[in-house]
């Protein structure tokens, strides 16, 4: 979250699971994994003040716990997580609000942490425990794309970050994704992004 100085809000991996007792429970959020959008999330000064009572709010509590802290920074934290939600769809209009389709969170989590294991729609499915029609519906209601382009687009998102952030050639990249074929890989990227991998590796680290 920023605003002005701003503040820097980190959570160790799996903290917010174990205290909300439910898996996946960050993919309720799409702020948390939206790779299209800004990290640093920039609210209006009236959500600022209330998320930075909150957070104030928090630190005291953990430093002076009682014996209900749990159910209050329960409380708290997802008031600041659904406040920080709405910052985050207003700003990058085609995030979403609090999911509460278990079946979305887990899609929203299959994506962001199996796209190399998972490599058809069928696998996607078969993991969500649902037909191929159901997941078409899940991602047409909720994402406008096809379960197949809704796959790819997340590929070529994992792709250009993995371009940007490792030293991987685009080959081994394409591989970890599911294209056997660098050609197709290739190919696939270019439909999506308008210029080869190695041209967009070579662009945006110029």
């Amino acid at each position: 979250m920023y605003s002005g100085p701003g503040h820097w809000i980190f959570f160790e991996a799996g903290f917010l699971d174990l205290l909300f007792e439910e898996a996946h429970f960050t993919y309720k959020f799409s702020f948390f994994h939206d790779l299209e959008a800004s990290p640093a999330l920039k609210p209006d000064n009236r959500t600022f003040q209330a998320c930075d009572g909150l957070a104030k709010e928090i630190h005291n509590e953990l430093r002076k716990p009682s014996g209900d802290s749990k159910q209050f920074l329960r409380a708290a934290l997802h008031l600041l997580l659904v406040r920080l939600q709405r910052t985050h769809r207003a700003a990058f209009r085609h995030g979403q609000g609090l999911v509460s389709d278990t079946r979305l969170q887990q899609l929203r989590y299959l994506l962001a942490n199996k796209l190399t294991e998972l490599r058809t729609v069928e696998a996607f499915a078969a993991e969500l425990a649902i037909s191929r029609g159901h997941l078409h519906k899940l991602a047409q209601r909720n994402f406008a794309r096809s379960a197949k382009q809704l796959i790819e687009d997340h590929r070529m998102m994992h792709a250009c970050r993995a371009l940007l952030l490792t030293d991987s050639d685009v080959a081994s990249i394409g591989y970890d994704l599911g294209y056997t074929d660098p050609s197709n890989f290739a190919r696939s990227f270019r439909r999506h992004m308008g210029l080869s991998p190695a041209a967009y590796r070579q662009q945006a680290t110029k």
